[in-house]
Formats: C-alpha cells, sequence, structure tokens
C-alpha cells in the first residue's frame, strides 16, 4: 500500500528497486603481487647492478684476495668430500641433478610447473653477466690454492645460482607441502646452510672469488623473489594447503595400494610410444651384451657392459643420430620405470616384495638416465666409450676418501639385488604383465619363460658383481670398476668360467628378447585385464 502523504516513509521506499541510474558497487581485486617480496626482488637487483658495475671496472678486488685467503686458512677435514660433491652437482653432473630435481618435484607438486619454468629462466640472467665481460679466476700467490681451473668468466658463480636453484625449489614445491608447519624454519635455515656451504667450497677450491658467490646468490635470490611476488606464479605452490580454496586440482592423488596418479602426459601416444621405443632399445642393448659375451668365450673380442653395447651401436659412419636416437630409448625406458613404480600399472602393490620391486624400477630410472647421457657424449665425441663399472660417475662424485667406505655396502646391495634376481625368476611376478596370456598362451609361456632365463643369468651377474665390490674394498682395491665387463673376466677365469658366462650371456641375449617383444603385449596402463588363469599358471 502506499501512502498519500509525502511526509510518511513506507515499506516500499526502504525496500524498492535501486534507480537505473546509480553506479554498481565492484569488489575490489586482489593484488596480483606480493609486495614483500617485490621489495627484495629491487634490492637484490640494485646491489647486483652496484657489483656488477665494480667487478667491471676493477676486476681485482684486494678485499676479495684477503676474503678468500682466510678461508682457505680453515682446516675444514673431511668436508673436502662434501665440496668435491658440490663440484659435481654443479658443473659435471649439473644437468641431470637439476633434470631430476625438476621430474621428482613435477611428479610430486604438478602445479608448482609454472615455478620450475619461471625459476630455470634466471640462468639467462646469468650467462647475460657472464658473457658481457671476462674476469680472471683466483690464481697463486694471491689465494692459498687453486685445485680447480674452470675456463669460463669468473663472474658471477654459476654453481652458486644452481645452488639457490636447488634450495629454492625443493623447500618450497615440497617442503611447504610435506614438511609439517612446525619443523619449516628447520627446514628453510637447512636450506641456507646448503646455499652458504656450497659458495665456500667455490672459495676453498680457489674456482670463484668470494664477490663472485656473493653476484650468483643475489642472481638466485633476487629472481626467485621476483617469481614468488607474482601471484599467479607462486599462490598455487605458497599456499599447498588451502587446496580447498584453490581453483588448481590436488597435486596429486594416492590411491588405494601405493597408487599416485600422475600427470596425463605421462600416458598420451607420444609417451606411450617412447616408452616402447625404450623397451625395444633396452632389448637390443641386453642382447648385444650377451652375443659378445659368448663372442669373448671364444676369443673372438672382449665382453662389454651396457656402456660398451652403447657404442658398438654407435661406431658407425651416423654415430650421432644413432646416438640420439638410442638415447631417446633409453630416457623412454627410464620413465617407463618411473610409471611403474609411481603409478603401479603392473600391479606389484604394496606388500612388501611389491614395495622393494617399485624401489628397484626408480633405481632402473636413474640408470638409464645416466646411459642415455653417456649415449648423446659418446654420440658427441666426448667420452672414450670405457665404461667404469656401475653405477655411472660415482667414482667422480664420491671421490677416493670415501669410496673405501661406500664400495662394501654398495657392494652388498648389489648382492642382495643379485639374490633377489634369483627370487624373481623362481616366482615370476612378471606373469601377469602379459596381456594376451589367455588368447595366446604358448607365446605367454615362452615370453614368461625368457624373463626367467633372463633373470636367473642377471642374478649371477649381480652376485659375481656385488662379491668383486666387497672383496676389492676389504683387499685394498677400492675402486668402482667392477662393472660386467670385470665379472665376465673374473667368471672366465674360473674352473667352469666358459659354462657360467654362457649361462649368463644366454639369460641375457634372453631378456633382450623378452624386452624387445614387449611392446605389442605388455601391460602399461591400469584397469587392463591383470590376471592369470589359474589353470594356466599351473601348467606354467
Amino acid at each position: 500500500m502506499i501512502s498519500q502523504n509525502p511526509h510518511v516513509v513506507t515499506l516500499v521506499d526502504v525496500v524498492g528497486k535501486r534507480p537505473a541510474s546509480a553506479p554498481a558497487i565492484k569488489a575490489p581485486s586482489a593484488p596480483r603481487f606480493h609486495r614483500p617480496l617485490l621489495v627484495a626482488a629491487g634490492i637484490c637487483a640494485v646491489a647486483l647492478a652496484g657489483l656488477t658495475a665494480l667487478v667491471y671496472t676493477t676486476p681485482f678486488l684486494p678485499i676479495d684476495a684477503a676474503i678468500e685467503r682466510a678461508q682457505q686458512a680453515i682446516n675444514v677435514g673431511p668436508l673436502v668430500t662434501v665440496f668435491n660433491v658440490y663440484m659435481q652437482i654443479g658443473g659435471p653432473y649439473g644437468v641431470m641433478v637439476e633434470a631430476i630435481v625438476i621430474a621428482l618435484v613435477l611428479v610430486l607438486n604438478r602445479v608448482s610447473w609454472r615455478l620450475l619454468l619461471a625459476g630455470a629462466l634466471g640462468s639467462g640472467l646469468y650467462f647475460l653477466i657472464n658473457m658481457s665481460f671476462f674476469r680472471a679466476r683466483p690464481s697463486v700467490p694471491n689465494v692459498l690454492r687453486v685445485t680447480e681451473h674452470p675456463a669460463a668468466s669468473s663472474f658471477p658463480s654459476g654453481h652458486t645460482v644452481l645452488f639457490v636453484f636447488y634450495a629454492v625449489i625443493l623447500m618450497t614445491c615440497l617442503g611447504l607441502k610435506f614438511i609439517p608447519r612446525r619443523w619449516q624454519p628447520l627446514g628453510w635455515a637447512l636450506a641456507v646452510v646448503f646455499v652458504l656451504v656450497g659458495g665456500f667450497s667455490r672459495n676453498y677450491s680457489g674456482a670463484h672469488w668470494p664477490s663472485d658467490v656473493l653476484a650468483g646468490v643475489l642472481i638466485g635470490v633476487g629472481w626467485f623473489s621476483f617469481v614468488l611476488s607474482v601471484r599467479w606464479i607462486s599462490d598455487p605452490v605458497l599456499h599447498p594447503r588451502a587446496a580447498h580454496e584453490s581453483p588448481y586440482k590436488p597435486a596429486f592423488v594416492i590411491e588405494p595400494g601405493l597408487r599416485v596418479e600422475l600427470p596425463r602426459f605421462a600416458f598420451n601416444i607420444w609417451s606411450t610410444s617412447l616408452q616402447r621405443l625404450g623397451l625395444v632399445v633396452r632389448g637390443v642393448l641386453y642382447a648385444l651384451v650377451g652375443v659378445v659375451a659368448i663372442a669373448a668365450i671364444i676369443g673372438l673380442r672382449d665382453s662389454v657392459d651396457l656402456q660398451g653395447s652403447v657404442t658398438l651401436i654407435e661406431q658407425n659412419a651416423l654415430k650421432f643420430p644413432v646416438g640420439i636416437f638410442a638415447a631417446a630409448g633409453l630416457l623412454g625406458y627410464a620413465l617407463w620405470s618411473i610409471v611403474r613404480a609411481i603409478d603401479d600399472p603392473l600391479e606389484r602393490g604394496s606388500t612388501f616384495h611389491g614395495v622393494m620391486s617399485r624401489m628397484a624400477f626408480l633405481g632402473s630410472a636413474g640408470a638409464y638416465t645416466g646411459l642415455a647421457l653417456f649415449s648423446i657424449q659418446f654420440a658427441m665425441g666426448g667420452s672414450s666409450g670405457s665404461g667404469g663399472g656401475l653405477p655411472f660417475g660415482i667414482d667422480k662424485l664420491l671421490g677416493t676418501q670415501l669410496t673405501p667406505l661406500v664400495l662394501p655396502v654398495f657392494g652388498a646391495v648389489v648382492v642382495t639385488t643379485g639374490l633377489g634376481q634369483f627370487a624373481d625368476a623362481w616366482i615370476a611376478p612378471f606373469k601377469t604383465d602379459f596381456l594376451p596370456q589367455q588368447s595366446n598362451p604358448h607365446q605367454w609361456r615362452a615370453w614368461v619363460f625368457a624373463g626367467r632365463v633372463g633373470l636367473f643369468g642377471r642374478g649371477i651377474a649381480f652376485t659375481a658383481i656385488g662379491l668383486l665390490m666387497v672383496i676389492g674394498a676389504f683387499t685394498g682395491h677400492a675402486h668402482w670398476n667392477y662393472g660386467l665387463t670385470r665379472a665376465f673376466a673374473v667368471l672366465l677365469g674360473l674352473p667352469a668360467g666358459a659354462v657360467i658366462v654362457t649361462i649368463v650371456a644366454l639369460g641375457f641375449i634372453a631378456l633382450g628378447l623378452q624386452s624387445a617383444t614387449s611392446p605389442p603385449v605388455l601391460r602399461m596402463k591400469r584397469g587392463l585385464d591383470p590376471p592369470v588363469h589359474k589353470r594356466i599358471a599351473k601348467e606354467s
């Protein structure tokens, strides 16, 4: 009802429609940047610009020499071996370690891909400054010692930039997600210590001046401060526990049986084709090892390990394309190993034996990644092709001081792995990996038999390698050249050595044939029919 009295305010006047001319009220937009991080990035940029100008105008700074001499006068004791590890993960093995870190983060925290991509672009700033002018590295008598002689410009320290990358990526992408909140300050403290010790190692070896290391820290911290200040990049990573408020999907989903949901790209047609190529390339390399071992028995040539088989297939006029093709296959097999371990398409499960098998798959991923890098290096003429045994490059990583302590432990692990191969040859847990097992039982039995023979031969080889490592460590021959080639040579020297090596060689050939013929029949996705018919299993 509308009142006729103009002085009376009615309900209609209060709750009536708003006039059309009234402006709409807009919600305040969220800021696009984290201002404190943006300020920190600006401070680092200004400091880096000033330091770069100082070094450009005065390449030799007396304070640099004084600080470095003081650092080198400290007796660090066993930390020298740790410094060697820092040198390796920032230099010769930098690409491999960085690839492992990126792969690990992508598997465990998929929404961090923006941070990984943006963080990696920080290396461009390092290269821009490093190539702008040349600064001589430390030399005696300006410092007490120089044990490393890199060829590039000294300013800034690329190793230190990489150390900051490792620390920030691992702590932000994984630490904030998996470490309880009360322990996160300790995690950040350990990340800072990791970078500081790495920077100290660069000065202690005489590879860099302290100002080089400081510039590396400024580049790493400044760039990551800027990247993390962009909310579109950092919010999914810095607030992982607010998943219910985030528009992004969960990083991963753990399902019953220790299964983890992997990104979809791991199962598209290109990825699956690469994994199938890896099975074929691996099969060729294993079969080649067995064939050459038989040739060694009759004295035609020396035996080879997997590295040696890679060099054999690349010793031709098409060395480079063949090497790249082999490396692609080996990386595909490494990817297949990761899928087997995490997604568990082969249904190994969460029993003790299943968990051990899946851990072995992860170890296989690392080994074949190293073999792929070796293939590329040899194809480009950067390696002589002489394999140093197992594992790849660990002798350089550990040095001569830790090798006598680590070698027997690693040897015991290899012996245990060999015994596990015997157990797998008997149990044959791979029976259910063959898809057309009921429609083609004869092929299935041949495939299972090849796997059993192959695992039995590989068990002999692994056990021999592990025993040689343990014996070598206790007899004063602590080195890592105890690979397959040496095991073949030692076995041939035994009374029945030719028979033993023949069994091992036939096992490698059988394993190679099984691997090479696996792509059309192997169960490479979850949800396919896994069980073996009881009658067929009993007949096998």
